[in-house]
């Protein structure tokens, strides 16, 4: 078996042969390698069916790895030591999943896991292949051997015939192992925590420490830094560190800023491998600097202020929940679509994005978006900050760091948390709960137009799909964000705060490298670089390489008869056909920016789909090109990079960067290959960074600073994607609300006129239609409810209340008199009475607020009004909280142990009283189709009764996506010829055939087909002219009176009738 100290070639366990490396998507019959069998569907008539297996899978072969898989990759290669001493020298620094090849993702994504997507199956003449299973999963183990200072790599199959064993222990199946030479792999926090004991524990640091006036070792904070590479000395035939020295003030408070006293002229050198210091020198003495009496940053007395007190609640509340969906790690909102995946390197990754867009489909934007590195390089040429050059990916890794969300603080609103698993120093497990977050935000305008002729106005708010995480790297933060939007748009943000990284001045002492913070204190300059890498696949499927990249700058025209007026710009594109060619930087004076297209499609005026990359604000290295952390990172030279697709160049520096002496290694070597970009599946890097001169505002925790780039579509839409935006129902209210008041006023209504023009026949409706919304009317009234309690503080269970009606159920308060959830406060909860009884799809959103009274009525409490939804899933909203029970236990505050409670209601909204939503699942002819569906699917199958008795799949996920598919080749088909593009046509004709082959019987669709092709090439002259009628007439003719239909007239009059009434008039 392998050893960790051993280089060893690919291996097998228990006698199998080691599968060959899977292959491109080339053939039908090698679609997938390795599978255990696919159907021979040649040999079996085509009326047969396909022969097919029920699916198994149960994990997307682009999950992150769980616990459970984890534990046995561990165990696997903790068996392969090829003694004892190896196994036990065995630091596992990084798991992660090995993510198949391209076509392996779209063989689970056509069969295995929802959406279903038939058209990526491979086929063969009697149609689509479907595969028994898929490859199993990997796991690739990154593992340093503490004895020997040897860095392997493992890959082990998590196959599930190696599940268990006999003796229960999980086992899994080693495929390789090798041992990488002259490296070193990333830190671990075990690491730091034993280098801070090891030099706190050594005599001479404490002396060095001692004649600085500190005796406290508890006060010493030891923040070990790698050493990067400067010369041999750094070479990483040791595993070396750094430390930085800081010094808190204060042994009893935990939470000091201990970031405020930086130890400086102490030089620290410790042997990682052996744990033991091998160089120390306490170089010059300066002193500590005071106390800064503004250190402090948490609340209460340490911090030197009181917390502002006039920031009331904002609360982000989504009645009826989230927009988005969620199956395991796939995630749908709107009409993006995409799945999250986690490394302990990268972070945070996304995987398959793409958006669905009307009957072209679901159109692929990217197959895998990261954040792959981070070099935080500082400014100060003075020990020791010369040497702050961190790579906080790949000497560190920004997944391992990442931090536990809390709700209501890193996040608002209705959110969706994913865990994160990892394996610590010693091959255990461990989890970071909530690792990242899953939200919608508002996002302020989306568009908005007002017609200034008519005065009408259209207006739509933005909404966008949040996903993120944060991570601590030593003293700084790093929120790491990806934006969805509704107009087609990806933003990547990188939010920064934390704590400054500071050194210390002698008494009187200023430095032109840095900004003074406080007396004895400074923050040198530095900069912040983010490296993204994406792996674009802009309108490509799985198997296509059909893009390429162009760069745009915006041009002056030359004086001249071409510029007459001296105004004249155009913008410019240049194809960069080449790698070299693609090293680019950004030029905010020309509006660089560039254009990933698909050289295949096109869009309705002819030209090639794209998604542009526009820079936010950037910067580059502003080290002179001989410094030596541009060894390791020279990368940061250029902001774009582009490169030809290739498994194993995922990180900018190179697989190992933490004291790498090989200069130039990762992306400044493979570009030198010069591959061809013309027609290839191509990967964007995108460089990115901040100068940071600090400012005093920045002190003792820096405000967010935001930096980032977008993905913008260009002409991958025929018009704006976002026109189809409703508006927000918030602001339908408010109009509404608006119309009310009018009818109040004394001047006459539009609508009193136009309801004089109603005919006498229709008074018999009226007598009817009064009646009835008057009883509405009076049911959606605010109402409020009294609850008299005596003997009050006799009860120790919950109390409930008499039954009361208002908008149409009845309703009944429950008072815990020794709280709900918590235990030192009253509760109190409104609830829908027999709410299991209520017919399917009930709802009700009303607003209520509760007064809590003593008996001579003072008022003892009142909450804010709420607008809460109440349904059959949340029968009961309320406050767990409402007084603290101390408070109803002092004298005088009851009066002879009585409470009153009172609550005020108002029904706002009734909705789908018993009735289907359009997203609830119905079977029409065998499909599973939605409720929406229903009667495109009636009124089909009514004409072409036929369609489907020949269709070759009974699995209900293939039927379904066979049926949308053909659900939205009709409805295009319906729209004017005119109105559609060639591409339209071209994918129409695509789907049609694939339908064809799935056994529907399409005749009458193709002859449609025909038809359309037809008509759309017909001249379109007289259209123009009869538009060109039209116009004149409406030019010429009087503007109409507001549309306003019968039943908001009568509503408008019934309000008025009702409102006299009552106010005796």
């Amino acid at each position: 078996m392998a050893s960790a100290s051993q280089k060893t070639t690919p291996c097998a366990h228990h006698g199998a042969s080691a599968p060959p490396p899977p292959k491109l998507l080339s053939a039908v019959d090698s679609v997938l390698r390795p599978v255990d069998s696919i159907p021979d569907t040649a040999k079996k008539p085509a009326n047969k069916g396909i022969s097919v297996t029920p699916r198994s899978e149960t994990k997307h072969p682009l999950d992150p790895l769980s616990a459970a898989e984890i534990s046995v990759a561990v165990a696997t290669v903790r068996a392969a030591g090829a003694n004892p001493e190896v196994r036990d020298s065995m630091r596992f620094i990084e798991v992660a999943s090995v993510e198949p090849e391209k076509h392996v993702v779209a063989l689970a994504d056509a069969y295995f896991f929802p959406p279903f997507q038939p058209s990526l199956l491979p086929r063969n003449k009697s149609g689509p292949v479907i595969p028994m299973k898929l490859p199993p999963r990997r796991a690739r183990l990154v593992v340093y051997n503490k004895t020997s200072n040897e860095t392997s790599v493992w890959i082990v199959e998590l196959s599930s015939v190696h599940a268990v064993t006999r003796g229960g222990h999980h086992r899994g199946r080693v495929v390789s192992s090798q041992v990488i030479p002259d490296v070193q792999p990333p830190m671990d926090a075990e690491e730091y925590a034993e280098c801070e004991a090891i030099v706190k524990d050594f005599p001479p640091f404490i002396e060095a420490m001692k004649r600085r006036g500190i005796d406290d070792m508890d006060l010493v904070m030891v923040d070990p830094w790698c050493v990067g590479y400067h010369s041999e000395a750094d070479a990483p035939s040791r595993r070396l560190a750094k430390p930085l020295i800081y010094c808190r003030t204060d042994s009893d408070c935990p939470m000091e800023n201990g970031y405020a006293r930086p130890v400086e002229g102490i030089y620290v050198l410790v042997d990682m491998q052996n744990m033991v210091v091998i160089e120390f020198e306490d170089r010059k003495f300066v002193p500590l600097p005071p106390p800064d009496p503004l250190r402090n940053y948490t609340p209460g007395e340490s911090r030197g202020g009181v917390d502002r007190s006039d920031v009331k609640p904002l609360e982000i509340i989504q009645p009826e929940g989230p927009s988005f969906r969620v199956r395991g790690y796939f995630v749908e909102w709107q009409k993006w679509n995409f799945r999250i995946g986690f490394t302990p390197r990268e972070g945070l990754v996304i995987h398959s994005v793409a958006y669905v867009d009307g009957s072209r489909g679901r159109r692929p934007v990217a197959h895998r978006l990261s954040f792959v590195e981070m070099v935080v390089p500082y400014g100060d040429p003075n020990e020791p900050h010369y040497r702050k050059n961190a790579f906080d990916a790949g000497e560190d890794g920004l997944g391992k760091n990442a931090h536990s969300l809390k709700k209501g603080c890193d996040c608002l609103g209705s959110i969706k948390y994913f865990d994160a698993h990892f394996t610590n120093f010693t091959g255990g497990v461990e989890t970071i709960e909530n690792c990242v977050c899953l939200h919608e935000e508002d996002h302020g305008i989306l568009w908005k137009h007002q017609d200034w002729r008519t005065g009408l106005a259209e207006v739509r708010r933005s909404r966008r799909l949040t996903v993120s995480f944060f991570c601590t790297v030593a003293n700084y933060e790093y929120g790491f964000y990806w934006h969805f939007y509704q107009d087609g748009k990806i933003e990547a943000e990188v939010k920064l705060t934390g704590i400054l990284s500071l050194g210390a001045l002698q008494p009187g002492e200023t430095r032109k490298y840095g900004t003074t913070i406080a007396p004895g204190l400074y923050a040198p300059v530095h900069q912040h670089f983010f490296i993204a890498r994406m792996d674009m696949s802009v309108d490509c499927k799985p198997g296509e390489a059909y893009n390429q990249v162009v760069e745009v700058n915006v041009k002056v025209d030359e004086p001249g008869e071409n510029n007459i007026h001296n105004n004249a710009f155009y913008a410019e594109e240049k194809l960069l056909r080449s790698e070299a060619e693609a090293t680019r930087d950004c030029d905010p004076f020309s509006a660089r920016h560039w254009i990933v297209r698909n050289t295949r499609t096109v869009n309705r005026t002819g030209q090639l789909t794209g998604y542009k990359l526009v820079p936010g604000s950037n910067c580059l290295p502003l080290a002179r090109p001989e410094a030596k952390f541009l060894r390791r990172a020279a990368f940061l030279k250029h902001n774009l990079w582009v490169t030809r697709y290739a498994p194993d160049e995922k990180f900018p520096g190179g697989e190992f960067p933490n004291q790498n002496p090989r200069a130039g290694e990762g992306l400044a070597t493979w570009v030198k290959q010069n591959r061809s970009l013309e027609e290839s599946d191509v990967v964007l890097w995108y460089v990115f960074g901040i100068i940071h001169v600090p400012r005093l505002e920045d002190w003792p925790v820096m405000p967010v600073e935001h930096i980032g780039f977008t993905l913008m579509p260009h002409g991958f839409f025929n018009c704006s994607p976002a026109v189809d935006v409703p508006p927000n129902p918030a602001c339908e209210l408010d109009t509404k609300d608006s119309e009310v008041k009018e009818v109040v006023a004394p001047k006459p209504l539009q609508s009193d006129i136009i309801v004089a023009q109603f005919s006498f026949e229709l008074e018999s409706f009226l007598v009817w239609f009064v009646g009835w919304r008057l009883k509405d009317i009076f049911e959606q009234m605010e109402k409020a409810f009294r609850w008299e309690i005596n003997n009050f503080s006799e009860n120790k269970s919950v109390m409930k209340s008499d039954r009361f009606s208002s908008g149409g159920c009845e309703w009944y308060l429950c008072v815990y008199p020794k709280g709900k959830i918590v235990d030192d406060h009253l509760s109190l909860f409104l609830n829908v009475v027999n709410f299991r009884k209520l017919l399917p799809g009930w709802k009700r959103q009303a607003s209520f607020s509760f007064v809590v009274l003593n008996q001579s009525g003072k008022e003892l409490h009142r909450t804010v009004e709420k607008s809460r939804l109440f349904c059959a899933e949340a029968p009961s909203w309320g406050y767990s909280k409402i007084l603290p029970l101390t408070k109803l236990q002092e004298d005088g505050f009851l009066e002879n142990n009585k409470l009153t409670i009172e609550v005020n209601i108002k029904v706002t909204k009734v909705a789908h009283e018993g009735k289907s939503t359009e997203n609830e699942i119905v079977v029409v002819h065998g499909f599973h189709v939605l409720n929406s569906q229903v009667v495109s699917m009636h009124n089909m199958f009514v004409k072409h009764p036929d369609v489907a008795v020949d269709i070759r799949s009974d699995i209900r996920e293939v039927k379904t996506a066979y049926m949308n598919i053909l659900l939205g080749l009709v409805q295009t088909l319906a729209k004017p010829p005119q109105s559609l593009s060639e591409t339209e046509l071209s994918n129409a004709d695509s789907e049609l055939s694939e339908l064809t082959d799935a056994g529907f019987k399409l005749d009458w669709l193709k002859s449609k087909l025909e038809e359309v092709s037809l008509k759309r090439k017909e001249p379109s002259s007289h259209l123009k002219v009869e538009l060109d009628k039209e116009k004149i007439e409406s030019a010429t003719a009087p503007a109409p009176a507001p549309r306003v239909s019968p039943f908001e007239c009568i509503d408008v009059l019934i309000k008025k009738f009702f409102l006299a009434c009552f106010s005796g008039q």
